[in-house]
């Protein structure tokens, strides 16, 4: 049998994560019901969500509103925001990423991997460059 719930969707348990895109009316919030959902603030309602079966981390959204970031147990995922659905687009190996963001401009993102922090463009999603002077985990 499906059941659809009869509320509104919110997330079931702590919030994890949230960021905000600088150039549209949204924000995305990561739960720990492992549920990562994009609002819009200005109509208060929810734009797009989607479930998923591992656990993740942390969270970014492009300044664009466009594309979201998301660091993942064995990868760090790329998706695309489009009508109603959270599609992915790339990943890249980065195990137990515990932090990502991207740039102001959006074109870039950093991934904090244990000690290293990677850099890449988003355009060509190539590295561009790692930071390894930090004794500690990020």
């Amino acid at each position: 049998m499906y059941f659809e719930y009869a509320c509104a969707a919110f997330h079931y348990g702590a919030i994890i994560a949230m960021d905000v895109a600088v150039r549209k009316s949204l924000f995305v919030t990561l739960g720990a019901d492992k549920y990562i959902r994009v609002w819009n603030y200005i109509t208060m309602g929810l734009e797009a969500s989607k479930e998923f079966a591992e656990e993740i981390f942390c969270i970014s959204f492009h300044p664009t509103g466009l594309f979201l970031l998301a660091g993942c147990v064995d990868k760090v995922r790329m998706y695309s925001i489009v009508m109603d659905d959270i599609r992915e687009i790339r990943d890249f190996h980065i195990r137990t990423c515990k932090e990502v963001v991207f740039s102001n401009g959006g074109h870039l993102f950093a991934a904090a991997n244990a000690s290293i922090i990677q850099i890449f463009t988003t355009t060509s999603f190539e590295n561009v460059g790692n930071m390894k002077g930090h004794s500690n985990k990020v």
